[in-house]
C-alpha cells in the first residue's frame, strides 16, 4: 500500500526510481523490481495495457489511464478577466473547457458536473496547483463523493514539479488560438460553455 500511495503522488512524478529513493530515505527496504512487481498487479496497470493493445491513442506517460490535470485561466476581453476552467486527460490529451461565471468553488463544482458525464475516459485521479479555488472542503467532499483521488501541488515547495505542466501548456495553446480568432474575426468571446 505504501508503494502505491507514493507512486500515485504527483510530487514524485509517477517515477519508480523516485518512489524507490523516497522509500529508502524513509528507512524501508525496497528494490526497483519489488516496486515494479507491485505496480504490475494493479487494476490500472492491467487496464492501461488492454487500452494500449486496443488502440494507438495512448502515449506511455502515466500508470493510471484515468489521470487528469486541471486549472483555471483567464482571457482578457474588453478590460474584463473572463474565467475558464480547463481539464485534460493525460494520456490521450483530450481536453475540456468550461466558461465560469466567477472563480468561486461552487462555479468549479458546476463545471465538473458539466464535464464528468462527457468524459471519454472516467476520471479517477485529478491534479491541480494549490489555487485557493481548489483548496476547500467543498471540493474535497465533491471529489470524495465522485471517487476521484485529488492531488494538489504547492509550487513553492516543489518548484521543479511538472505535475500540472500538461494542462498549463494546453492553456497557453488555447489562449493563443483564442487571441488569433478574436483578432482575425473581430468577435467577442462566446459567453457560453464550450468543450473541445
Amino acid at each position: 500500500e505504501i508503494i502505491l500511495a507514493y507512486f500515485q503522488d504527483p510530487k514524485l512524478g509517477l517515477s519508480t526510481k523516485r518512489v524507490l529513493e523516497r522509500l529508502q530515505k524513509e528507512g524501508y527496504s525496497a528494490t526497483l523490481k519489488m516496486i515494479q512487481d507491485v505496480l504490475r498487479e494493479t487494476e490500472e496497470y492491467k487496464k492501461s495495457r488492454v487500452y494500449k493493445k486496443q488502440t494507438k491513442l495512448f502515449l506511455k506517460l502515466v500508470s493510471n489511464p484515468y489521470s487528469y490535470q486541471g486549472d483555471i485561466f483567464f482571457i482578457n476581453h474588453a478590460g474584463k478577466q473572463i474565467p475558464f476552467f480547463a481539464c485534460i486527460h493525460l494520456e490521450s490529451r483530450i481536453g475540456y473547457v468550461v466558461h465560469l461565471k466567477d472563480r468561486s468553488t461552487s462555479s468549479i463544482i458546476e463545471a465538473f458536473k458539466k464535464i464528468l458525464p462527457k468524459l471519454k475516459f472516467p476520471m479517477k485521479s485529478f491534479t491541480t496547483d494549490l489555487g485557493s479555488e481548489f483548496n476547500s472542503r467543498q471540493i474535497f467532499d465533491f471529489f470524495e463523493k465522485q471517487g476521484i483521488n485529488y492531488f494538489y501541488i504547492n509550487k513553492t515547495q516543489y518548484p521543479t514539479s511538472t505535475a500540472t505542466s500538461i494542462v498549463e501548456r494546453w492553456i497557453r495553446t488555447l489562449k493563443d488560438m483564442l487571441s488569433v480568432y478574436q483578432k482575425s474575426n473581430d468577435k467577442k468571446i462566446l459567453s457560453v460553455s464550450w468543450m473541445t
